[in-house]
């Protein structure tokens, strides 16, 4: 179409494909047929017949019809029964199927037929994985019938003695190394107390458990989670190994809880492999603890990156509702969970820039650590004795602060010459508390003095400069330490 002066005038011209011609309107009529023409695919010449799509002419024709023989509306003043409004229906059921029609429906959809569809579309937009497991070992019971929770009684050193007890150095070589996750490591954790079993998850969704003597073998693989691992946790680990609880040495590390970024958080028998408990949380769980003081680990902490802490029991049966308490005053996501004071007490750091602490069961928290100068704290561990913890903080900096009393800030043990910010850097104590490890984000490794705050040494894990963001030291040994970070792989330094 083209447009001239107001008016009207035809001509044509022959062409190879066919006659040519020009039109001329006004420019109301045109920009008129010009919408009509781009909305619905037909628009009326100057002798007012239809041009384009005439399926489109007929669509518009019986909706018009359609539209027209709706029933009445009512009036609301004379009668409140009377009165339909928009939700008038139509005068018959052939008209309904009319308009079904038109929109790509069968008009007999019920809303119990709504909700099945929308039930499945919600099923099939959320990957499931059946919950599964592997053994990798080469036999799942010895002579004797025990299985690899059995501490081992054949080396040299005794895995069943007091952690601390023993005298520690810093590493000096590496001693070997375990591939098994093809991308990044997130987690790692060592067997409770005797450090025989290596628990690692990375961001390939596996859980993978392994032997830290003897062949150094993968033992055993736990699959459930369709998203990267978040978080790891023994029951009985409570890092402090000078105070008692209520476990005794068989009940330690029996099962292990998972968290993963598909909000799903997996209670695990360590032995066998068999989910205990399953939990669909409303957010990303960013960490999980046993409550070292409930008896046989059946409490549990949860932080959620909406910025709470759930508080879990598994005594609760499977039609309840697990949930005990809702931890919420934080304005950030949770990033880290530790017991104080005998195991009485926790604390939780967000991203908030603040560290609370709370006594459990209570949503208020007893004790607000926060500066100004504060920077986040993804990291946090607690010194053998339980005195002190340490924090990592998002300055490149570990800040040290009293683990009871006022929770005071220790200005007097800063430790420094590392860099973390922009990861989750774990640090972890010698079992005698003399020496502070942690990592880096540049592939290196640093060791200072508990006492002096003095670098003792740094050593360089991955030559890539990836970074280090796992390491532990071995809760019997004198100077090894696991270490692991965005390689996947878990390197073992002596």
């Amino acid at each position: 179409m083209s447009r001239l002066v107001a008016g009207y005038s035809s001509s044509s011209e022959k062409t190879l494909t066919g006659v040519v011609e020009t039109q001329d309107y006004d420019d109301s009529t045109f920009n008129y047929q010009s919408r009509t023409f781009s909305n619905l695919g037909f628009a009326r010449d100057v002798n007012n017949n239809t041009v384009g799509s005439v399926g489109g002419f007929s669509n518009l024709k019986s909706a018009k019809l359609t539209k027209n023989k709706r029933r009445k509306k009512g009036s609301f003043s004379n009668a409140l029964s009377d009165y339909q409004g928009p939700w008038a229906k139509y005068s018959s059921e052939e008209e309904m199927g009319l308009l079904s029609a038109s929109d790509g429906g069968d008009g007999a959809d019920t809303d119990d037929e709504h909700l099945k569809r929308k039930q499945l579309r919600n099923d099939s937009s959320e990957p499931k994985l059946p919950l599964s497991t592997k053994f990798y070992g080469k036999t799942q019971f010895d002579y004797q019938g025990r299985t690899y929770m059995h501490i081992p009684k054949d080396l040299s050193i005794n895995l069943q003695k007091d952690p601390g007890s023993q005298e520690c150095f810093v590493p000096k070589k590496q001693l070997s190394k375990y591939n098994g996750h093809y991308k990044g490591l997130t987690c790692l954790k060592l067997f409770p107390y005797s450090g025989h079993l290596v628990l690692s998850g990375g961001n390939d969704n596996k859980i993978l458990l392994w032997d830290f003597y003897h062949n150094k073998n993968l033992l055993r693989g736990y699959f459930n989670h369709t998203k990267s691992i978040k978080s790891l946790s023994f029951n009985g680990d409570n890092n402090v190994y000078s105070i008692d609880d209520n476990f005794s040495s068989g009940e330690r590390g029996t099962k292990f809880l998972s968290c993963g970024f598909d909000k799903i958080v997996n209670v695990w028998d360590t032995e066998y492999g068999k989910t205990l408990k399953t939990f669909k949380v409303d957010s990303i769980p960013n960490c999980g603890r046993f409550i070292p003081s409930s008896v046989s680990s059946n409490e549990l902490l949860i932080g959620l990156n909406n910025n709470n802490i759930e508080h879990y029991d598994l005594r609760i049966p499977e039609n309840e509702k697990n949930l005990v308490q809702t931890y919420d005053h934080h304005l950030g996501p949770i990033n880290s969970i530790t017991f104080l004071d005998s195991n009485q007490k926790f604390l939780t750091t967000s991203d908030d820039k603040s560290m609370r602490v709370w006594d459990f069961g209570i949503n208020i928290p007893i004790k607000f650590i926060s500066d100004p100068t504060q920077y986040s704290m993804p990291r946090v561990s607690i010194h053998p004795q339980g005195k002190y913890f340490a924090t990592q903080s998002m300055d490149n900096f570990v800040y040290v602060y009293q683990a009871h009393g006022k929770y005071r800030l220790n200005k007097k043990k800063i430790f420094k010459g590392h860099s973390s910010s922009g990861f989750a850097i774990d640090m972890d104590f010698s079992p005698d508390g003399k020496i502070i490890l942690s990592g880096d984000n540049e592939g290196r490794c640093f060791f200072w003095d508990w006492k002096t705050c003095k670098i003792v040494k740094r050593i360089t894990v991955d030559s890539s400069k990836r970074a280090i963001t796992n390491v532990a030291f071995h809760p019997q040994e004198k100077s090894k330490v696991i270490m692991g970070g965005q390689s996947g792989e878990i390197y073992v330094w002596e």
